[in-house]
């Protein structure tokens, strides 16, 4: 049959086409050229022996049948062939196979570039029939022939044989190459499926993460919108505040400045004073005109506002308390042209009843016949006197101070908290800013007036209450006094500062004059002045409280702290000097002291200290007051007093180096004669 004869064209054609060193067998020749040598794979098909078809490749598309004569592989007929092609089409070319797009010519796949075996075989098969044709044409004789045949055949069955096993393997292995390679696309397919499924399901989840993420932003952003359209709210309604109380300030400000002017016109003040004051008030409203009317044209900061009022309440308390001083002042002139018309009207009703009684007395005298003779008290009577009458001074102090004592008791300790909170004003002055002192002045004389005073973030007043104003003056300068005697406050010059501080609020609050001698007094009662001694029976504490000493206090400290009251007292009475109209006369103050003290037995250390601080504070005032009578009042104290001081010390063991300072001053006044103004009383004005 045809389909089992290697030699038939059909599976000669498939073994060339299955041959991969026989590619282009089929193609016509072409003219030899650079692109074509004669040697080149397109002109060479390796088949140099017709026989030998061991070159030849065979596929599952090379279909062999059973073991079969030499002469049933020749005689094969048409109905065996169109078999064979009925079999090529059923086995070689599977419908899913050939509609894929994705199939592929196994030929195509197992080519390598030897040469196979079975195109060997296929081709020494076909020398061989080529061979047995040849001896029956040339009609050998028979013997040779069936010689001839039977090795042809044996050969051939041989070759058939190899053919067969050769169709088995690639049979085999075709079948397995296709199952394997539809085993991993299914694979493949799943492994895709799969993939495909995972990313859905990846997409599916970072849709509603993206989701969630969209709504959880959107809702924060609508938040913060919700957040800033408040915060733009409340900023302009602050600025609306600000600006209304602009409007109030800047009213109020002018209302009061008339109402300096007025004041200044009914005390008499020059022309030049009134056009210094109008120009302050044009300074003062300038900046807040022009604020204003920015805000009308475009948007100005919370700060910026803020700023401008602070300034300008800085000038308006300013401006209330040069108001109140001049009140103060109008008041005072009023009541001095009062006692003045009652003083002539007294004076005048005085020298007609001496007119009277002056011949009267004329006579009185003349019968008198006794001649009055001054008697001079010993020195035991004068200190008895000085002490006698310090301590009735003290007394009436106290007895003065009764109802602002009584406040400590009623204002509740939240109260009391709270004026704690604004006295932290007056804990550091600057030493080297007036104007931050000033304006911590302006915010003291506001809270006593009893307007709003606001510090700390924080509004304050005393809405005038009688036991609140009391409480508050007695706290503020009893504070003032203790902060001014830190040893630190003196190094810096600050007790001056405080000095200024505390004439400047009795300038406008007289009381407080009698408040801070109380103070003064009890702190250090040698300023009265008194000469304290340790009386029989008396204990130690009492004695040492008697004399203003603290419980387990050093005497050094006790010392420098008592020379600081003395001083304070000292520049309080020197700022005094300067200024009119106060609730007493400073020079006189501190005359009856100088003098009382030198009058009374020194103390050891206290005397000389006190005495030289007081002298520091106030010295140069007292010389310039009283000039001859203070000379001698100096030379006595040179010559007598301070050897007195050195007999005490020297007895007591204690105080010298008081004492050596105290003689160091005085040797320095007997070259100049003069007392130095204190070095800081003019850096606070």
């Amino acid at each position: 049959m045809a389909s089992e004869d290697p030699t038939d064209i059909k599976n000669v054609l498939d073994a060339l086409n299955s041959s991969k060193n026989l590619t282009h067998w089929h193609k016509p020749p072409k003219d030899f050229g650079p692109d074509n040598p004669e040697y080149s794979d397109y002109n060479r098909n390796d088949l140099t022996d017709p026989g030998d078809l061991s070159l030849v490749s065979f596929t599952e598309e090379f279909a062999f049948g059973d073991d079969s004569s030499s002469d049933d592989a020749v005689d094969g007929n048409a109905e065996d062939e169109e078999k064979e092609d009925e079999h090529h089409s059923d086995v070689d070319l599977p419908p899913d196979i050939v509609t894929s797009l994705d199939w592929m010519d196994p030929a195509e796949e197992v080519r390598d570039n030897d040469r196979h075996p079975s195109l060997r075989t296929a081709e020494l098969a076909r020398h061989q029939n080529c061979v047995l044709m040849k001896i029956q044409d040339l009609q050998l004789e028979e013997e040779c022939r069936k010689t001839s045949d039977q090795k042809v055949v044996s050969c051939y069955q041989k070759y058939l044989l190899q053919l067969k096993e050769i169709k088995r393997q690639h049979r085999s292995q075709y079948k397995q190459y296709f199952k394997e390679r539809d085993e991993n696309h299914e694979l493949e397919v799943k492994r895709l499926q799969k993939q495909k499924e995972e990313i859905r399901r990846s997409i599916q989840q970072n849709d509603l993460e993206y989701d969630k993420y969209i709504e959880q932003k959107s809702l924060e952003l609508n938040q913060l919108i919700e957040a800033a359209e408040r915060r733009e709210i409340e900023h302009r309604n602050i600025i609306e505040g600000l600006v209304n109380d602009l409007h109030t300030l800047k009213a109020t400000y002018i209302e009061k400045h008339e109402e300096m002017k007025q004041l200044l016109r009914e005390l008499n003040s020059d022309e030049s004073l009134n056009i210094t004051v109008e120009s302050m008030k044009n300074e003062a409203i300038k900046p807040v005109d022009d604020m204003l009317e920015l805000v009308t044209k475009e948007a100005r900061t919370k700060e910026e506002l803020t700023e401008i009022k602070t300034s300008f309440e800085t000038n308006l308390n300013y401006v209330d308390g040069i108001v109140q001083t001049l009140i103060i002042k109008k008041e005072e002139q009023e009541q001095q042209e009062s006692e003045r018309v009652s003083y002539e009207e007294s004076q005048i009703k005085l020298k007609i009843e001496q007119e009277k009684q002056a011949l009267v007395m004329e006579n009185e005298v003349r019968q008198a016949n006794q001649v009055v003779t001054e008697v001079e008290a010993t020195e035991e009577n004068k200190q008895a006197v000085i002490i006698t009458l310090g301590r009735k001074r003290y007394e009436e102090l106290q007895k003065k101070m009764e109802d602002h004592i009584n406040s400590l008791n009623v204002i509740s300790n939240e109260k009391k908290k709270e004026i704690g909170w604004i006295f932290t004003t007056i804990n550091q002055l600057d030493s080297t800013n007036q104007n931050v002192n000033r304006e911590k002045l302006q915010k003291l004389i506001a809270y006593l007036s009893g307007r709003n005073v606001q510090h700390n973030k924080r509004v304050y007043c005393t809405n005038n209450d009688p036991l609140t104003t009391a409480y508050v003056k007695f706290k503020l300068i009893k504070d003032m006094v203790k902060v001014a005697l830190d040893t630190q406050a003196k190094e810096t010059g600050g007790i001056a500062a405080y000095a200024w501080l505390i004439v400047s609020l009795i300038t406008l609050y007289p009381d407080l004059w009698e408040i801070f001698l109380y103070h003064i007094y009890t702190t250090c009662p040698y300023l009265v002045p008194l000469f304290i001694y340790q009386k029989e029976g008396q204990s130690q504490d009492d004695y040492d409280k008697e004399r203003g000493k603290r419980p387990k206090e050093g005497f050094d400290l006790y010392l420098t702290r008592m020379g600081n009251a003395a001083l304070l007292f000292g520049l309080v009475l020197a700022k005094m000097c300067k200024i009119s109209g106060m609730p007493e006369e400073a020079p006189v103050v501190g005359w009856k002291f100088v003098a009382g003290l030198l009058m009374l037995d020194p103390s050891p250390g206290i005397s000389a200290e006190v005495l030289r601080q007081f002298l520091l504070g106030v010295g140069s005032e007292l010389q310039q007051s009283y000039g001859k009578q203070f000379a001698k009042l100096m030379d006595y104290a040179t010559d007598s007093y301070l050897v007195q001081l050195e007999e005490i010390t020297n007895i007591a063991k204690e105080g010298e180096s008081s004492r050596n300072q105290l003689q160091q001053l005085f040797e320095e006044y007997k070259k100049t004669r003069k007392l130095k103004p204190n070095e800081h009383i003019n850096r606070y004005n």
